[in-house]
């Protein structure tokens, strides 16, 4: 997760509670060239609903890798852009997939939910329709990413 590109973390409310897309924003929320997208409404209470272009930090609290104390704060400087995609639902379809790549023209993307034959699909027509480098990891799988690939 650590590269010295611009990265874009595109994560619903509910996912940046914990798990990866937490620890991305972790590590890419205090880099100016990175960007979060949240689609859809987020719900009160939770770390998406605190995120607006204009935060400048915020408090998370729960187990991180340093840390076993599920009660520890810790606090997160924002300088990346944040932006709020309300027309796009987090449950969307392959097509819906395929409209937002077609928007950010991103250099890679990663699946990281759904089924691994729709994700395998997916990833094919991502690279094919796209031009676009695609993969999905496994449950615990590390993928390394480098400037040269993305």
């Amino acid at each position: 997760l650590k590269v010295d590109g611009p990265m874009v973390l595109f994560a619903t409310s509910a996912m940046l509670e914990g798990g990866l897309s937490l620890t991305a924003f972790k590590l890419w929320a205090p880099c100016k060239k990175n960007l979060i997208l949240m689609p859809g409404l987020c719900v009160p209470g939770t770390l998406g609903s605190k995120l607006t272009p204009k935060t400048k930090s915020v408090e998370v609290k729960g187990t991180f890798h340093k840390s076993k104390n599920k009660n520890r704060t810790e606090k997160i400087q924002v300088n990346c852009k944040i932006k709020q995609v309300i027309n796009f639902s987090a449950h969307t379809d392959g097509k819906g997939i395929m409209d937002l790549i077609g928007k950010f023209s991103p250099k890679l993307v990663v699946l990281v939910h759904g089924e691994k034959p729709k994700m395998e699909e997916l990833s094919k027509q991502i690279k094919v329709r796209m031009n676009t480098l695609a993969c999905y990891p496994k449950i615990n799988e590390t993928i390394k990413l480098f400037k040269h690939n993305v």
